[in-house]
């Protein structure tokens, strides 16, 4: 079933969220889960990306997206079962 709540937008950021689990969190996930936590780059990483504080209005630093940028960063998180 196609939602209609995302716009083009939020489906080229979706993509690009997708791209970035697939090079960047995927192939370390069986690492930190023995080391139980997350590498400090990947999250450096997800900044340089736009990943973190997507909903935080740009005069603060942040990416000024609505809600849904930071919905979708939670679900395709989800859908690759990583929550670091």
């Amino acid at each position: 079933m196609k939602r209609t709540l995302y716009s083009e937008e939020h489906g080229i950021f979706q993509n690009a969220v997708r791209q970035f689990i697939e090079r960047e969190v995927k192939p370390h996930q069986e690492r930190w889960m023995e080391q139980r936590m997350v590498d400090r780059e990947v999250w450096k990483k997800a900044g340089d990306a736009g990943l973190l504080c997507t909903w935080v209005p740009e005069q603060y630093g942040g990416a000024g997206g609505d809600f849904l940028y930071a919905a979708i960063i939670t679900e395709e998180f989800a859908r690759a079962y990583e929550s670091g």
